[in-house]
Parts: C-alpha cells; structure tokens; sequence
C-alpha cells in the first residue's frame, strides 16, 4: 500500500480568499476550487474593524509566501525533472571522463535536492 501524500494537483494560484472578503489570501488549485493553504491576515496590525481586500494590511512577506506556496508543484516537477536528466546525463559519462572533467562536483547538491523532493511528498528530509 502506498502511503506518500499525493499533493492537489496544481497549477495552483494565489486568490483573495471569498469568505474573508479578501482579508486573507488563498492558494487555490483552480481546476477543482480546492483551497490548498490560507495566509491569514493579522488582526493585531489592522487599522479598520471590518477588514476586506480593500482594507487589509499585510505583513510585507504575505504576498511572497503565497506565491511560493502556488509555485510548489512547478519547482516539484522541475526538480524532478532535473534529477532524472542529470541521472540520464551521469549514466551517459564513464568514470575516466567523469575525473578528468571534474564532473562529479555538478552533483553536490543530489543529496539536498533528493531530499526536498522527498519532503515535498510526505517523506522524510
């Protein structure tokens, strides 16, 4: 049985989210409307009591989460695709062409890159 979390299918998009008025900010996956994350305004820096889109204020790091967050499945895809090239690419190379082009330093980052990839699906970084 597998067990991996199977993230929403993306793209996903950042949106005022509807029930808060625009208050708070959405990821949404806009192919079936699910809501994947909520960046919640802060109430303690408002400066009206009925806050909505047009009244929020925001941290400055709000809008650039919710971005990073709606760009998760692109940067999973990419990366994914980017390990099976430079494992394509790597099988490709003998191992005499590999130390006299110094090649295998390109590769430092496997590990961290596995890892992110692992963690983007429910396993362990």
């Amino acid at each position: 049985m597998n067990t991996a979390a199977q993230h929403t299918p993306g793209p996903y998009e950042v949106q005022p989210l509807q029930s808060s008025h625009g208050a708070d900010i959405a990821i949404v996956a806009p192919a079936n409307g699910f809501v994947v994350a909520i960046i919640p305004h802060d109430p303690d820096i408002q400066t009206a009591d009925d806050v909505d889109c047009d009244t929020v204020v925001r941290h400055p790091q709000d809008m650039a989460n919710a971005q990073l967050l709606a760009a998760a499945p692109e940067l999973l895809a990419a990366l994914e695709r980017a390990v099976a090239e430079i494992e394509a690419w790597r099988r490709g190379l003998n191992v005499r062409n590999m130390n006299k082009c110094k090649v295998g330093a390109t590769f430092a980052d496997m590990p961290s890159i596995r890892a992110a990839i692992a963690k983007a699906k429910g396993g362990a970084a």
